[in-house]
């Protein structure tokens, strides 16, 4: 209960944390962590907020020393996939992931899938597959 209340908490205050975060901070199986939020949010009747990928970008930028216009980048091309719609039922860890990484990119920064997945806790395979997503959704092309 007390994992679950802690995810509860941070959705409400915007802090964006994963269960897979929880559940290795806690030594509690994600399984167990989750059964419990759900719990606590239907017998409590709240609706905490989703986390957004802005919410992981931000906290995902916080890794990385970025000059300021990779990062500025990086959240408009959230906001305009959130905009297009482009990014709905994807992984807003992998998509904030994947926003870095191209922003990156832009800027020759040169961040490599592979460390902006480690500091995202998600694979190279979903930055990549979510990087293609955000170049054909938003008809982007860069000339590296």
């Amino acid at each position: 209960m007390a994992g679950a209340s802690l995810y509860i908490a941070c959705r409400f205050c915007g802090y964006a944390i994963t269960l897979d975060e929880i559940a290795g901070a806690s030594g509690l199986p994600k399984k167990d962590i989750g059964r419990a939020y759900r719990h606590l949010v239907r017998e409590l009747g709240i609706n905490p907020p989703p986390f957004t990928a802005k919410h992981f970008a931000v906290r995902l930028l916080a890794r990385f020393r970025l000059r300021g216009q990779t990062e500025d980048m990086a959240l408009r091309l959230l906001d305009k996939l959130a905009e297009a719609r482009a990014a709905e039922g994807c992984s807003p860890v992998g998509v904030a992931a994947a926003a870095v990484y191209a922003a990156s990119l832009a800027f020759s920064e040169r961040l490599t899938q592979r460390e902006i997945a480690e500091k995202a806790g998600v694979t190279e395979v979903t930055v990549r597959n979510h990087f293609k997503r955000i170049m054909r959704s938003l008809e982007i092309t860069l000339y590296l």
